[in-house]
């Protein structure tokens, strides 16, 4: 095409973009945006396109964007992306630059001013100052704000950059290219550009960390690609080593999550810390939910003092067990899962619990470890008909709180405290508080209203008023 027609349509292009990046979410990438001066060798680099231009695309326009981009090659079909694979030098650009060369005595106070005048580069991960290949060694180099000065010529230099360099008495800006791989891209970036349209929509740009593993539950459309997303995701968080995928709903008797390992090393033990308290697991043998740690911290802070008997009846790794006894509470735990008893054995010598404060910790069924705690007649928690109520031989058979964190069954085991508590041995001290938590699906308020109904009919029972604030919906439950 003649040269006046190229460049009529690369204005268009140029005005297509501009309007593109109004109605973008978030700033697009440096390589779609066009030079100057058009060609096909900048046409070609010009990839790949964000699924937030391609979004704003389909607003805007249905004209054809082939002379502004090009698709990578590593998104030309799936049969690579589906093994994880990828060909990590196709993110790989060149950005032109300007440079002003500064004597280290000024470094500070021009970056500054720079800054102000917003002249100064402004990328992530992309460092402003770096060292001046061709210049001496007092001296560094000042990266410019794109398009600062882009023309080369004197002309092309805004007012404010030709007051600073004749100020602090520096040299023209010089010409730097600096190299952008795929480091300077975050996952979803990465992701976004390598996926199809149909799948890059939800992909997860959140998951639960456990230790050194990534908990995914990807999408059935996402799975051909799971070893692609696990392996963008591990690479671009140093701290992930394992990544992880849901592969069904948690229906085995010990609540632990149905996995498969999509990324790295198989290795499931890790440790996590929370509020200063490690916790030592194998996620593939326990229950874990990182997502309770606020309302862990909550309930002991809020409502556990010092001294008290605290039963944990589904303790987990001890996630509230372990810093109940170290504020000072006298905790009695329990888990069905043989795994998560020893683990909780662990963590209390992991955390240095020794002598009154480490924890009890049992092994059998909710219902059973309270009549046994209670009335010290074993793991059956029967009595015979008619047979007196025996002396407990527990020091802890009277207790200030129990904690069911069990939200898929929680709620069947409270029926285990109907009838439990004994007058004669009591006596006037207060009921304990039963802190129980359970999922609330999506009939809130019809949920809410069935609690409250039942807070009534217990009020009735016990022929007392109930606190009112018993219901608290935990958000990251939902």
């Amino acid at each position: 095409a003649p040269r006046g027609g190229g460049q009529r349509a690369h204005s268009r292009s140029q005005m297509l973009l501009r309007e593109v990046i109004q109605l973008g979410r978030r700033p697009l990438p440096l390589w779609i945006r066009l030079p100057s001066v058009p060609s096909s060798r900048s046409r070609a680099a010009a990839s790949p396109l964000p699924f937030s231009f391609e979004r704003a695309r389909q607003r805007c326009t249905s004209m054809s964007m082939a002379q502004a981009s090009s698709t990578p090659s590593g998104a030309q079909g799936s049969g690579g992306l589906a093994s994880g694979e990828f060909d990590r030098d196709q993110f790989t650009r060149e950005l032109s630059l300007l440079a002003l060369r500064v004597p280290l005595c000024k470094i500070g106070m021009v970056r500054s001013t720079l800054e102000r005048q917003k002249l100064l580069l402004n990328l992530p991960r992309v460092k402003t100052i770096v060292s001046d290949p061709g210049g001496s060694t007092g001296e560094k180099l000042v990266l410019l704000a794109e398009g600062c000065g882009y023309g080369g010529g004197a002309e092309d230099t805004p007012e404010a950059l030709r007051e600073i360099i004749s100020k602090h008495g520096l040299p023209e800006p010089v010409p730097y290219t600096h190299v952008l791989g795929d480091e300077y891209l975050t996952a979803d970036q990465v992701l976004a550009s390598l996926l199809p349209r149909d799948v890059v929509c939800d992909i997860p740009s959140s998951f639960e960390t456990v230790g050194h593993i990534a908990h995914l539950n990807l999408r059935d459309e996402q799975l051909p690609y799971k070893r692609l997303i696990g392996r963008v995701i591990m690479d671009k968080n140093d701290r992930i080593r394992t990544v992880v995928n849901k592969t069904a709903k948690i229906e085995n008797e010990f609540r632990v999550l149905p996995m498969e390992v999509i990324a790295g090393s198989s290795e499931m033990e890790t440790v996590v810390v929370q509020h200063g308290v490690r916790f030592k697991l194998n996620f593939a043998e326990v229950y874990w939910n990182s997502r309770l740690e606020n309302e862990h911290n909550r309930l002991i802070k809020e409502k556990f003092c010092k001294g008290e008997v605290v039963l944990d009846m589904t303790c987990g790794v001890g996630p509230f067990t372990i810093p109940a006894a170290k504020k000072g509470c006298r905790v009695v735990a329990n888990d069905l899962n043989p795994k998560c008893a020893e683990y909780t054995r662990v963590n209390c010598r992991l955390n240095k619990l020794d002598g009154g404060n480490m924890p009890v910790v049992h092994c059998m069924d909710a219902r059973a470890f309270v009549r046994h705690v209670v009335w010290g007649d074993g793991v059956s928690g029967k009595r015979k008909q008619g047979e007196e109520s025996p002396t407990p031989h527990a020091a802890h058979s009277r207790f200030d709180h129990a904690v069911i964190n069990l939200p898929a069954t929680g709620l069947d085991f409270v029926d285990v405290f109907r009838g439990i508590f004994d007058r004669d041995r009591w006596g006037d001290r207060a009921l304990p508080q039963v802190h129980c938590y359970t999922f609330v699906g999506k009939q809130l308020d019809q949920s809410e209203a069935e609690t409250a109904e039942g807070v009534e009919v217990a009020e009735a029972e016990v022929r007392a008023r109930l606190f009112r604030g018993v219901i608290r919906r935990v958000e990251e439950l939902l």
